[in-house]
């Protein structure tokens, strides 16, 4: 992701997982099976999380921002917050720059360890972020709670914006929302010169797409948690 007034230096990494295993089937079957069972996707979760501070405490260069995607199942987890803490006991500065990404759902907050969880990791330094707003229903009581530091638009507006002013529209009323409650606001799905050209360059504003970035390998070796911080 990257500033919209600066387009030149990377401000956030998203970390994915890649499905490398064609053999096996890919994503569309893999997906759906992770979603019915959510320890198993809390697994994975804990995985990644491990992997960015194996490669951040391996690495010298400073790191940017770092986003990584939740499931609401992850929230509702008892442990999470205990088990993020202890994760990142190791390098507690990387607290300061992850970003949690969660799709928004508008039952999620009355859950209690929902809600526990998101202000406890907050009060740390973690951040989060709403991700595909506006794909479906969108609860906006969501953002009134001002728990979230990011909202992210679905790709789709972009792509309506180049021919559908109310999409257009859309857009420069989520930016004014965003800006209300001094939350960034990431337009995803940015894959031409023209749809570059309508995003605003303000200070609130990040683009993600395929115009500026491809997804690149992190690193193919992680180093062991052996080098103190």
């Amino acid at each position: 992701m990257f500033h919209s007034i600066d387009t030149s230096k990377v401000n956030i990494w998203e970390i994915l997982l890649r499905w490398n295993r064609t053999e096996y089937g890919g994503p569309g079957e893999f997906m759906p099976l992770v979603a019915t069972k959510p320890h198993l996707h809390y697994s994975l979760t804990m995985m990644i999380l491990n992997k960015v501070i194996d490669y951040a405490v391996s690495i010298e260069d400073t790191l940017p921002n770092i986003s990584i995607n939740v499931s609401n199942s992850d929230l509702m987890m008892v442990d999470f917050f205990d088990d993020v803490m202890i994760a990142t006991e190791i390098y507690p500065e990387l607290r300061s720059k992850i970003i949690f990404e969660v799709v928004e759902y508008s039952e999620m907050l009355s859950k209690k360890h929902v809600k526990d969880n998101i202000l406890n990791l907050k009060k740390n330094g973690f951040r989060f972020a709403i991700d595909d707003f506006g794909c479906g229903y969108s609860n906006l009581q969501l953002l009134t709670e001002k728990h979230f530091d990011f909202i992210k638009i679905d790709k789709t507006i972009i792509g309506m914006c180049e021919q559908d002013a109310v999409a257009y529209e859309t857009l420069q009323f989520i930016l004014k929302l965003s800006e209300s409650i001094n939350a960034g606001l990431v337009i995803e799905g940015v894959e031409t010169a023209r749809q570059l050209a309508l995003v605003p360059e303000d200070p609130n504003v990040f683009i993600q797409g395929f115009l500026l970035s491809r997804p690149v390998r992190l690193t193919s070796t992680l180093s062991p948690r052996t080098k103190e911080k």
